[in-house]
């Protein structure tokens, strides 16, 4: 039989060793395979030994390890004996040594360089704790959706009384319940190293169970060698209290800037033009919102422009400043008289002048009349001291008969100078509180009226024709008004006076609206023209010879204030004067 490279059984070898048996490939194929899977083994257990911080427990492990290798020689001795050259059995023993020594060697030197790179890390999350620990922003520590830390401003925040009532609770429930479930998506992509997520706002409960709003950003980080997710919070609540109290008074501002009786105005004082309005200023001037905004000042106040400069400046020097020296032209070309108070204001970080406009027409219109009032008392005052001068004169050259006559004419004056101050003094009242514009019955006033006048005057007759009801649009000065027709037909009748006050309703024929009429007739002398003059502002007053001339000319005035006329008729049927009151229709409440 010739054996493995043709050498006899029995033979020498030709190194010159001994063979006890020659080794078939097969055979060595079959051992060697299985040492290698064995070696390979023992290397994958030895880099598994990086883990392994102690240097005492990873000297262990090598000769264990060693030890270990040597058995496994031993074991293949036994599998191959007989059959492996010693001189090969020799030479698989000092490979495996040196391939188990040398993956001892590679593990330990990974293991150290394991270990170096841990001590960086270790110091490194000490910085990275004293960083945080005094950081002055709320920082918290997760780890498996549990607290692990948080630093003083976060305690703070979250309303513990230290950091040992927050290590280990559950993060969510600090959560307001409506943000969980993107919270916990957010924490989760962190704690598996797969993203971080930028600044949101959320909803956040303390251990009190005080909401708060809390800006939360994240990160991954390594705690204590784990992977943990570092937040970083940011306390709104504040802000967010700010931002509801201003909303809030930009709500409140916008109300009170629409609804008030006021024309407002934001004008630009660089440009001199109208940045916003409200409806009241719309219905001031005449024009659409979209054509007030951007509208230039000086098309309010065309024939004003100094004096609009002086104001914007002044308002600009003093901050707030108040003029009634203005007048507005409407989009219609009405002038109209206004009193404006300004003052500075700064709307988003821009200074703007705050103006709000007051129609004072009516005012002026008051301030016309009781002008009138007082010029006509000032010249019945005139007149009738002049009377008592000259009757105080004549009695000098006269008899003790003609005296008595004089002091009588001179009682009478006085008297007249008396009840002309009362008129005057009653009158004015009257004209300085006209009244709110309102649906009134003229039936209930013209009655109240009559009531009054009859009181005052037994010896008048006073008739009346009127309807259950009938509305108008005006004010209760209406019954002063009518009060006053009477009392007029009466005091200018020697004879017996008579009255009739009679209410209709009547359809423009000229405008189709609907009004009330309010007839004042009498039986009297009529008015004489130098007193119905009174009625008309453009009228010179010195011309009234009489108090109840100013009387009419207040009359006049509230009917207007009410929206209506006044007209005067000296051909009736009674041969005296008809006084027709002409009032808008209004709807019965």
């Amino acid at each position: 039989m010739v054996g493995s490279r043709g050498v006899p059984p029995g033979s020498p070898s030709p190194s010159g060793g001994e063979v006890s048996r020659v080794l078939e490939p097969e055979l060595f194929v079959f051992t060697l395979a299985p040492a290698t899977v064995l070696f390979a083994g023992i290397v994958l257990s030895t880099l598994g030994v990086w883990r392994i911080e102690n240097y005492r427990l990873l000297l262990l492990t090598a000769v264990l390890m060693l030890m270990a290798q040597h058995q496994l020689l031993e074991l293949f001795r036994f599998l191959v004996q007989g059959v492996v050259v010693g001189g090969a059995s020799e030479a698989i023993e000092t490979s495996a040594n040196v391939l188990a020594t040398a993956a001892v060697a590679y593990g330990i030197r990974f293991a150290e360089r394991q270990q170096q790179l841990r001590r960086k890390a270790s110091a490194s999350e000490r910085r990275y704790r004293t960083i945080t620990e005094q950081s002055p922003v709320p920082i918290l520590v997760i780890q498996n959706d549990e607290i692990r830390f948080a630093n003083e401003p976060a305690i703070e925040l979250l309303g513990a009384d230290g950091r040992g009532e927050l290590d280990g609770r559950d993060i969510e429930t600090f959560v307001h319940p409506d943000d969980r479930e993107p919270f916990a998506e957010q924490l989760a992509a962190i704690e598996e190293w797969s993203e971080r997520f930028g600044s949101t706002a959320q909803r956040w409960q303390s251990v009190h169970g005080e909401t708060k709003h809390v800006a939360v950003s994240g990160g991954c980080a390594t705690y204590d060698g784990e992977p943990a997710a570092f937040l970083v919070l940011r306390d709104l609540t504040r802000e967010r209290t700010i931002e509801r109290d201003l909303e809030r008074s930009q709500k409140r501002f916008r109300t009170l800037f629409e609804q008030s009786s006021d024309a407002i105005f934001l004008i630009d004082p660089k440009t001199r033009t109208i940045r916003e309005a409200n409806s009241r200023a719309t219905e001031l001037l005449e024009y659409a919102k979209d054509q007030l905004i951007g509208l230039s000042i000086y098309a309010i106040h065309p024939h004003e422009t100094d004096h609009v400069d002086a104001f914007i400046d002044d308002v600009q020097t003093e901050g707030t400043i108040m003029t009634d020296r203005l007048s507005c032209l409407t989009k219609q070309g009405r002038q109209i008289p206004v009193e404006i108070a300004a003052s500075v204001v700064q709307p988003a970080d821009e200074t703007m002048i705050l103006a709000s406009a007051r129609d004072i027409s009516e005012r002026r219109r008051r301030e016309r009349q009781l002008g009138v009032l007082r010029r006509v008392l000032r010249h019945n005052i005139r007149n009738d001291m002049n009377k008592i001068e000259g009757f105080a004169g004549e009695i000098s050259d006269r008899g003790a008969d003609e005296v008595a006559t004089m002091a009588d004419r001179i009682r009478r004056s006085a008297n007249e100078l008396v009840q002309t101050s009362e008129e005057v003094r009653r009158l004015e009242g009257h004209v300085e509180n006209t009244g709110d514009i309102k649906p009134i019955d003229v039936t209930t006033l013209v009655e109240e009226a009559v009531t009054q006048v009859g009181s005052e005057y037994s010896q008048a007759s006073i008739d009346i024709d009127l309807p259950e009801e009938a509305m108008v649009t005006g004010t209760d000065a209406i019954r002063i008004a009518i009060e006053h027709l009477i009392e007029n037909g009466i005091k200018h009748n020697e004879r017996d006076p008579y009255v009739r006050v009679t209410v209709e309703r009547e359809r423009s024929r000229s405008d189709g609206r609907r009004r009330v009429l309010v007839n004042v007739a009498d039986d009297g002398p009529g008015i004489p023209p130098s007193e119905t003059i009174a009625t008309s502002l453009e009228q010179n007053p010195t011309a009234v010879e009489h108090g109840t001339g100013f009387g009419l000319h207040v009359v006049s005035q509230i009917i207007e204030t009410a929206g209506g006329t006044i007209d005067f008729d000296d051909d009736n049927e009674f041969n005296g004067t008809t006084a027709t009151i002409r009032l808008p229709q209004a709807t019965s409440p």
